[in-house]
């Protein structure tokens, strides 16, 4: 949509209360204005004056310091709310792909975080929240939990089981012979993952999140497994 770029010199008027919705814009020669924020780019700010219920464009340049740092704000405002709505909506498509079972898994995961799952032992996180969605492994390893996930070629799904094996990365970060943590959320590249454990650092036994980048990985192995025929 295209707003016509006035001056706020052109729709002075006098200001003797501000509603709830609205803001007193102040230009540099210091005229007034009261309207509402709409949106705005670097250069411009569109707001909808109380004045007629119009909505204008105006030179962000023009207006006070106030504003401009008021503006600044609500683009950072704006910018956030839209990260969030894309990352909702991205999660809600990814648990549609998923099977019933990886998505009990994740909620029984998201559930208890900040608790101590069964003894604290890392594995035992997954391994009630497979018994706690009916699931179960492909087999008699206690370690294998489905099929191999080709992380190179492959996103990872929440849900998905990363197993370490005496693993260090280049960032310190070092595993035990073996840690066992659930996939929640999958990073901007390949391989690189969030996930929930326990028994790791200073949270202890307690579940907690943390990220991974498989790509730092110096030493040791890791696998992951997703549900499903190996």
């Amino acid at each position: 949509m295209n707003f016509e770029v006035i001056t706020l010199s052109s729709l002075l008027f006098l200001v003797t209360g501000v509603s709830s919705l609205g803001r007193v814009f102040t230009n540099v020669e210091g005229k007034k204005i009261e309207a509402e924020f709409v949106s705005a780019t670097a250069t411009e700010v569109v707001l909808k004056l109380k004045k007629n219920s119009r909505t204008y464009s105006f030179k962000i340049e023009k207006l006070s310091k106030d504003d401009v740092e008021f503006i600044v704000e609500k683009r950072k405002e704006l910018a956030l709310e839209a990260e969030k709505e894309a990352e909702e909506a991205e999660r809600k498509a990814i648990l549609k792909a998923m099977s019933r079972g990886a998505k009990k898994v994740v909620e029984f995961v998201e559930e208890n975080e900040g608790k101590k799952i069964g003894d604290g032992e890392c594995w035992t996180l997954a391994n009630e929240a497979y018994k706690d969605s009916g699931l179960s492994r492909p087999g008699s390893d206690l370690r294998v939990w489905g099929r191999v996930v080709d992380w190179k070629t492959e996103d990872f799904l929440p849900g998905d089981i990363l197993e370490l094996k005496a693993t260090r990365f280049s960032n310190g970060q070092k595993s035990a012979a073996e840690h066992t943590a659930i996939v929640m959320k999958r990073g901007e590249k390949k391989g690189q993952m969030t996930v929930y454990h326990q028994n790791w650092g200073a949270p202890g036994k307690k579940v907690s999140k943390m990220r991974f980048d498989l790509n730092e990985i110096t030493a040791g192995e890791a696998i992951v497994y997703r549900y499903g025929r190996r």
